[in-house]
């Protein structure tokens, strides 16, 4: 590849990384919902056991089946939905960036392909890293000072 052209980002190691922030956001809040629900599945037992006496004379293992049963759904339920809202985010600022790399290389008069497209946002991270990098520093590479 020439020195001119900027590389092309393969998005592995990005992806990577959202796989990762998945699965660390699936077991935070899979453990926070299953928390919640164990609270209420107790709570529910305690009122059924308190106001039913037919629910008095039910085993303890029926009634632990009751409370894990409400904690598999709080996990299930707020991992899955907070799973579900992260690719929402992840898809409109896929989606947005998308748009934008369009709108830039048609204006330019470059057909916005798939390649092109990694391209134009290869150029704007290393765009966006040069001007992070001369704002902390106060200069940039090749200043010759």
């Amino acid at each position: 590849m020439s020195s001119g052209e900027p590389e092309i980002d393969t998005d592995r190691g990005r992806r990577r990384e959202a796989v990762e922030a998945a699965y660390q956001l699936q077991v935070r809040h899979g453990v926070i919902g299953m928390a919640k629900w164990t609270v209420y599945g107790i709570a529910f037992c305690s009122l059924c056991h308190w106001r039913f006496p037919w629910f008095r004379r039910q085993t303890l293992a029926g009634k632990a089946f009751l409370v894990s049963s409400f904690s598999i759904w709080g996990l299930v339920t707020n991992a899955d939905a907070h799973l579900l809202d992260f690719e929402h985010k992840q898809r409109l600022t896929e989606t947005e960036v998308r748009r934008r790399a369009r709108e830039d290389l048609s204006s330019r008069g470059i057909l916005p392909s798939e390649t092109n497209i990694r391209r134009w946002v290869a150029v704007k991270k290393r765009e966006l890293e040069e001007q992070q990098q001369a704002a902390e520093g106060g200069g940039g590479v090749g200043e010759g000072r």
